[in-house]
């Protein structure tokens, strides 16, 4: 059936709006408030389009797999926060697929868990060194059996290369990951972008309240609980509905917030150089992204001259002017230019060199996601391209990121350390009014820090620091001593809230990781078997890691992984974090499965027998989301993808390729000719196949793709 066609079919199914509710539970359960949310009008495929996509499964030859079921249990124990995810997929195709499911997480966001039922069992992923996981793969793959490999790619996507997914069947997944939330901002779960779920169930529990440590559970519920339903918007729970605190402890680890500074000094930008990211990872970003610049330079100084050029795999002059002056004009140049090609950060600072020692410009300022995939990628080796900036008088550089997929940590580490200010990364969605402010406001750097009597600590210094600027310190103290933290010359003795030690123990992994791949020690391969060693111990997924998961104990022991002990896995259980301590040898879960299913028929029958041999059914639970959450509004679902090869698309604007995401990518990597050629060649085949402002695309092998994994909407 034609995409369309389904389209406008299913457009007319989820007409009758939703009816959803919020209910906020205490501890004892015994109050509830409802509220209604009015029905929401119907949007078009343009609309969906224009949503990035957090999760899908695609297989390798663009067939999408639709997620039927999506069920999130978190925990918020501020902070810090756990996600757990139990995503169901199903394959409508009448054969066997291998796919590659993507998962978007927050900024900063630590996978501890990767899981896939099979034969019934959910099948814990092994950390494991990244090559010897994709030999075991590739190994097991050509037995046409049944593995899963899961990286980190680009920035804070995850993939996971998937096999078998059942003919006309299921694949079911499971994952879990920490974050940490900063004061006064929400927990925010990602689901604007998705096509329609058959059922989507989330439960989110504050933890740290008054009552909750006195009941020893969490007392404040945030639910959603709806069917067939295509959520236009993410799922949040606002700052204000979650209780705070100093900081978590745990025996000898303890995680603090501090605030060094509360005033700001003024550094206004008197000439710039501003660089726009226009490569394929932006894709559906771009517009929004061009309106920004433009909004950001009207809140400069207006007569502040500035140069604004655009780059991916080549750099084109857009505008050259007071801030003031770059208007509408120019923002539909930079939408015109279209989102294609890699991001070559290299060559841009080059020309922004050049053109900051003719313009005499003190600063230059980076708009994009920080993902690059041309030139030099490695962002410690392009600092030697940021020192070239101070020959050319610049004195400061500054990011503004965008994007779903970006990478913050790599933008960091190239505005500072180099230049005789540092800068600072800002997101975008802080507004224009924010951005403009914080941009013209001075940085403190090279500030210590000191935690009294601690074994290991981090960050030892703050570099690019301004005021208002949170900062969490992670560190080992003696259990029976008070956690002191010295910020340059303010003293701070946060009052840490006590926790379970696994939740508090990965975050500290994975600060300490995080460590040493912002400061890497002199001696290369030490650091990264440092980082492998921290990774496989502590089960947080690392740029040198990754996930494996393998049918037997006997494919594990083939490559030397062992799976004799029991594995610690954090869970949600009864609104509280648990661990579960999951066995790993094969007969004992196989045990623990078929005990359960007799508990399971047992109870059935118990249940039959005292409703006079009738199975009595069970009310369907009310629909229910709180007010502080964003609405998950009904919605039109989006077209189920055909398995055309992408190069062999042809079809009307507004279409979407086979896997738009394969195209991208080719575009992304086409190297043949020069750059200009190729990206000549790549805006000419977009164009031709009508994708232009309609296809999200991914950079590299780390792009996002497109929404072909549940045959819709794009994402970028």
């Amino acid at each position: 059936m034609h995409e369309k066609t389904l389209l406008y079919g299913a457009l007319g199914c989820t007409a009758i709006a939703a009816v959803l509710a919020l209910t906020l539970r205490n501890g004892s359960g015994n109050t509830s408030t409802q509220i209604d949310i009015s029905p929401v009008s119907l949007v078009d495929a343009k609309t969906l389009a224009s949503a990035e996509i957090p999760i899908r499964l695609t297989s390798s030859d663009g067939t999408g797999l639709r997620l039927q079921s999506l069920r999130a249990n978190a925990v918020v124990e501020d902070p810090l926060a756990l996600t757990e995810m139990h995503l169901t997929f199903e394959n409508p195709e009448s054969r066997i697929l291998e796919g590659t499911f993507r998962i978007t997480l927050p900024q900063g966001a630590s996978l501890s868990r990767f899981a896939m039922k099979v034969n019934g069992i959910w099948q814990e992923g092994e950390v494991v060194e990244k090559q010897a996981a994709r030999r075991a793969y590739e190994d097991f793959l050509h037995r046409r059996q049944d593995p899963a490999l899961m990286e980190q790619g680009a920035g804070n996507e995850f993939s996971a290369r998937v096999f078998p997914i059942p003919a006309n069947g299921i694949k079911e997944i499971m994952i879990a990951y920490t974050e940490t939330v900063e004061a006064g901002a929400p927990y925010v779960l990602p689901l604007r972008g998705l096509p329609q779920l058959g059922s989507l169930d989330i439960d989110v529990h504050a933890a740290g309240s008054r009552a909750a440590q006195i009941g020893g559970r969490s007392d404040l519920g945030f639910s959603l609980h709806q069917q067939r339903i295509t959520p236009a918007q993410d799922f949040v729970v606002e700052g204000s509905k979650l209780p705070r605190s100093a900081g978590l402890r745990s025996g000898d680890m303890a995680i603090a917030r501090v605030v060094p500074f509360a005033s700001s000094r003024p550094e206004p930008i008197a000439s710039a150089v501003v660089l726009v990211d226009t490569s394929a990872s932006r894709g559906l970003g771009l517009p929004d992204q061009a309106r920004m610049v433009q909004s950001v330079l009207s809140k400069m100084n207006p007569g502040a001259p500035v140069v604004v050029g655009c780059f991916d795999q080549e750099v084109v002059p857009i505008y050259e002017g007071k801030a003031g002056g770059f208007g509408e004009k120019e923002v539909a140049a930079i939408i015109a230019r279209a989102a294609l090609g890699a991001s070559d950060f290299e060559q841009a600072l080059g020309w922004a060199g050049e053109q900051a020692r003719r313009t005499k410009s003190k600063r230059v300022v980076l708009v994009g996601d920080g993902v690059a995939t041309a030139g030099e990628t490695d962002a410690q080796k392009l600092k030697e391209k940021v020192e070239r900036l101070r020959d050319a008088g610049v004195e400061r550089m500054d990011a503004i990121a965008m994007g779903g997929i970006r990478d913050d940590a790599f933008l960091r580490t190239v505005v500072r350390g180099v230049l005789d200010r540092d800068g600072v990364v800002l997101d975008a969605k802080l507004g224009a009014d924010a951005l403009a402010r914080r941009l013209g406001e001075a940085t403190s750097s090279g500030v210590p820090v000191k935690v009294e009597g601690a074994t290991w600590q981090w960050p030892r210094t703050l570099d690019g620091l301004q005021a208002g600027d949170e900062v969490m310190v992670y560190a080992r103290v003696d259990a029976g001593k008070p956690v002191k933290v010295s910020v340059g010359t303010q003293q701070f003795a946060p009052d840490l809230r006590s926790t379970d030690r696994p939740l508090v123990e990965r975050a500290w992994a994975q600060a300490k990781i995080q460590s040493l791949i912002e400061a890497p020690t002199e001696d290369a391969a030490s650091t990264k078997r440092e980082i492998i060693a921290l990774s496989t111990q502590h089960r947080v997924l690392s740029p040198h890691t990754s996930m494996l998961v393998l049918e037997t104990d006997a494919d594990y022991t083939r490559f030397g992984i062992d799976r004799n002990a029991t594995v610690d896995i954090l869970t949600v259980k009864d609104g509280r974090i648990a661990v579960d301590h999951e066995p790993r040898s094969w007969e004992e879960r196989q045990a623990r499965f078929e005990a359960e299913k007799y508990k399971g028929k047992a109870a059935g029958e118990d249940n039959r027998r005292a409703n006079g041999g009738e199975r009595k059914e069970q009310p369907t639970v009310a629909t229910t989301t709180p007010q502080a959450v964003a609405t998950a509004t009904a919605a039109a679902p989006a077209p189920m993808a055909s398995a055309a090869p992408a190069h062999a698309f042809r079809g009307a604007p507004g279409d979407l390729p086979a896997d738009p995401g394969a195209l991208a990518r080719d575009m992304d990597g086409d190297r043949g000719g020069s750059a200009s050629d190729s990206r000549s060649r790549a805006l000419d085949d977009a164009q031709e196949f009508g994708m232009i402002g309609v296809l999200g695309t991914g950079e590299g092998g780390g792009g996002s793709g497109t929404g072909a994994g549940f045959g819709g909407a794009a994402g970028a």
